[in-house]
């Protein structure tokens, strides 16, 4: 028999984790380092969209995606922070890059 699987992701324990990670790599003599939290294939099936903007609200440096297209789902989305790709960027689509502030 197939089941539906459903994936209830708890957007609080997402910042929750996010800061005890910045709080784990900070120490008293260096500050914390920025993070960039990578958000590539729909993070991860879990909704790029609400993961990025809880990231964001949590103090994310950077978000990464794999492509154009997932970035200007997260401009759509509202998200305003930095957005890198962790993939390979052709010319072309590096330059409309700079159309939707990435």
């Amino acid at each position: 028999m197939i089941r539906p699987t459903v994936a209830r992701v708890d957007l609080d324990a997402v910042r929750a984790n996010y800061r005890a990670i910045v709080r784990y790599l900070a120490s008293a003599d260096r500050p914390a380092p920025g993070i960039i939290a990578v958000v590539k294939a729909n993070a991860y099936g879990h909704g790029a969209p609400q993961v990025a903007r809880a990231l964001e609200v949590a103090g994310a440096a950077m978000l990464a995606c794999a492509d154009i297209e997932e970035a200007i789902v997260l401009r759509k989305a509202g998200v305003r922070g930095r957005i890198v790709f962790v993939g390979v960027v052709l010319v072309g689509i590096g330059l409309g890059s700079r159309r939707v502030s990435l």
